[in-house]
Protein backbone atom coordinates (compact mmCIF):
# COMPACT_ATOMS: atom_id res chain seq x y z
CA UNK A 1 0.00 0.00 0.00
CA UNK A 2 1.30 3.52 -0.83
CA UNK A 3 0.05 6.97 0.93
CA UNK A 4 1.23 10.03 -0.78
CA UNK A 5 1.48 13.25 0.50
CA UNK A 6 1.01 16.56 -1.24
CA UNK A 7 3.46 18.91 -0.52
CA UNK A 8 2.41 22.18 -1.73
CA UNK A 9 1.70 23.19 2.23
CA UNK A 10 5.20 22.93 2.09
CA UNK A 11 5.90 25.27 -0.64
CA UNK A 12 6.21 22.67 -3.39
CA UNK A 13 3.03 22.43 -5.13
CA UNK A 14 2.75 19.73 -7.71
CA UNK A 15 5.28 17.33 -5.54
CA UNK A 16 3.84 14.05 -3.44
CA UNK A 17 6.31 12.10 -1.45
CA UNK A 18 5.53 8.45 -0.02
CA UNK A 19 4.07 8.74 3.69
CA UNK A 20 3.41 5.44 4.11
CA UNK A 21 5.66 4.66 6.42
CA UNK A 22 4.95 7.77 8.83
CA UNK A 23 1.18 6.14 9.34
CA UNK A 24 2.30 2.51 9.69
CA UNK A 25 1.08 1.12 6.19
CA UNK A 26 4.58 -0.60 6.00
CA UNK A 27 3.33 -3.09 8.92
CA UNK A 28 0.30 -3.54 6.04
CA UNK A 29 2.10 -4.91 3.26
CA UNK A 30 0.89 -5.25 -0.03
CA UNK A 31 -2.85 -5.49 -0.81
CA UNK A 32 -4.84 -5.97 -4.32
CA UNK A 33 -7.78 -3.84 -3.13
CA UNK A 34 -10.32 -2.58 -5.01
CA UNK A 35 -12.55 0.38 -3.74
CA UNK A 36 -11.88 2.08 -0.21
CA UNK A 37 -14.28 3.84 2.15
CA UNK A 38 -13.63 6.58 4.90
CA UNK A 39 -15.57 6.45 7.94
CA UNK A 40 -15.51 7.01 11.43
CA UNK A 41 -15.53 3.21 12.22
CA UNK A 42 -14.78 3.45 16.03
CA UNK A 43 -16.36 6.83 17.02
CA UNK A 44 -13.57 8.48 17.69
CA UNK A 45 -13.84 11.84 15.97
CA UNK A 46 -11.08 10.77 13.38
CA UNK A 47 -11.61 9.21 9.69
CA UNK A 48 -10.57 5.34 9.25
CA UNK A 49 -10.43 3.58 6.18
CA UNK A 50 -11.79 -0.18 4.92
CA UNK A 51 -10.63 -1.89 1.79
CA UNK A 52 -12.21 -4.71 -0.52
CA UNK A 53 -9.61 -6.76 -1.36
CA UNK A 54 -10.04 -9.75 -4.37
CA UNK A 55 -10.08 -12.78 -3.02
CA UNK A 56 -9.35 -11.49 0.64
CA UNK A 57 -11.03 -10.41 4.00
CA UNK A 58 -11.70 -6.81 3.96
CA UNK A 59 -8.97 -4.55 5.72
CA UNK A 60 -9.43 -2.20 8.35
CA UNK A 61 -7.08 0.54 9.15
CA UNK A 62 -7.65 2.29 11.93
CA UNK A 63 -6.07 5.97 12.66
CA UNK A 64 -4.72 6.10 15.67
CA UNK A 65 -3.44 9.40 15.02
CA UNK A 66 -2.60 12.40 17.75
CA UNK A 67 -6.02 13.84 18.94
CA UNK A 68 -6.69 17.24 17.98
CA UNK A 69 -9.64 19.93 17.11
CA UNK A 70 -12.00 18.64 14.97
CA UNK A 71 -15.66 19.15 13.34
CA UNK A 72 -17.95 16.77 12.23
CA UNK A 73 -20.59 18.03 9.60
CA UNK A 74 -22.93 16.19 8.96
CA UNK A 75 -25.59 17.46 6.44
CA UNK A 76 -29.52 16.65 6.18
CA UNK A 77 -30.17 15.21 4.19
CA UNK A 78 -27.02 13.89 3.41
CA UNK A 79 -27.35 14.62 -0.28
CA UNK A 80 -24.20 14.53 -3.15
CA UNK A 81 -22.69 17.50 -4.10
CA UNK A 82 -23.30 19.68 -1.59
CA UNK A 83 -20.14 21.63 -0.47
CA UNK A 84 -19.41 22.64 3.58
CA UNK A 85 -17.08 25.58 3.90
CA UNK A 86 -15.61 25.85 7.22
CA UNK A 87 -14.19 29.29 7.69
CA UNK A 88 -11.25 29.31 10.68
CA UNK A 89 -11.06 32.49 12.64
CA UNK A 90 -7.75 33.57 10.82
CA UNK A 91 -9.52 33.60 7.66
CA UNK A 92 -8.14 30.86 6.41
CA UNK A 93 -11.13 28.16 4.61
CA UNK A 94 -11.10 24.80 4.67
CA UNK A 95 -13.42 22.58 2.19
CA UNK A 96 -15.56 19.30 1.67
CA UNK A 97 -17.97 18.00 -0.59
CA UNK A 98 -20.37 14.78 0.09
CA UNK A 99 -20.06 12.36 -2.64
CA UNK A 100 -21.62 8.81 -3.61
CA UNK A 101 -20.10 5.64 -4.87
CA UNK A 102 -16.61 7.84 -4.26
CA UNK A 103 -14.92 4.57 -5.07
CA UNK A 104 -15.32 0.99 -6.56
CA UNK A 105 -18.41 -0.07 -5.39
CA UNK A 106 -18.62 1.54 -2.07
CA UNK A 107 -18.64 5.17 -0.62
CA UNK A 108 -17.68 7.09 2.11
CA UNK A 109 -20.05 8.17 5.39
CA UNK A 110 -22.32 11.09 4.46
CA UNK A 111 -20.61 13.14 7.36
CA UNK A 112 -17.82 15.75 6.53
CA UNK A 113 -14.39 15.82 8.91
CA UNK A 114 -12.19 18.94 9.58
CA UNK A 115 -9.47 19.34 11.33
CA UNK A 116 -9.39 23.02 12.93
CA UNK A 117 -5.83 23.06 14.62
CA UNK A 118 -6.03 26.22 17.02
CA UNK A 119 -9.18 27.46 15.98
CA UNK A 120 -11.95 26.98 19.07
CA UNK A 121 -15.05 28.89 17.21
CA UNK A 122 -15.43 28.67 13.54
CA UNK A 123 -18.56 29.83 10.75
CA UNK A 124 -19.63 26.76 8.20
CA UNK A 125 -21.16 27.45 5.34
CA UNK A 126 -23.17 24.42 3.94
CA UNK A 127 -24.02 25.53 0.06
CA UNK A 128 -26.75 22.67 -0.97
CA UNK A 129 -26.56 21.07 -4.71
CA UNK A 130 -29.58 23.54 -5.83
CA UNK A 131 -27.14 26.82 -4.47
CA UNK A 132 -29.19 27.43 -1.26
CA UNK A 133 -26.88 27.88 1.49
CA UNK A 134 -27.30 27.21 5.16
CA UNK A 135 -24.78 29.38 7.91
CA UNK A 136 -23.63 28.58 11.32
CA UNK A 137 -21.62 30.82 13.32
CA UNK A 138 -19.47 30.47 16.29
CA UNK A 139 -18.96 26.60 15.96
CA UNK A 140 -16.60 24.77 18.01
CA UNK A 141 -15.43 21.17 17.79
CA UNK A 142 -18.11 18.63 17.75
CA UNK A 143 -20.75 16.76 15.59
CA UNK A 144 -22.89 19.33 14.10
CA UNK A 145 -25.78 18.22 11.97
CA UNK A 146 -27.34 21.18 9.82
CA UNK A 147 -29.97 20.98 8.52
CA UNK A 148 -32.05 22.13 5.29
CA UNK A 149 -34.55 25.09 5.58
CA UNK A 150 -37.09 25.01 3.26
Amino acid sequence: MQLLGNLAAEGDPGQLRDWGDRVGLDSVGGLIGRGAALADFDADGDLDVAINQIAGPAVVLRNDGAPGAGLVIAPEPPSPGTTVTVELSDGSRLRGELYAGSSYLSSHEPRLHFGLGEATAVTVTVTWPDGAESIVTGVSGVVVEVFRAD
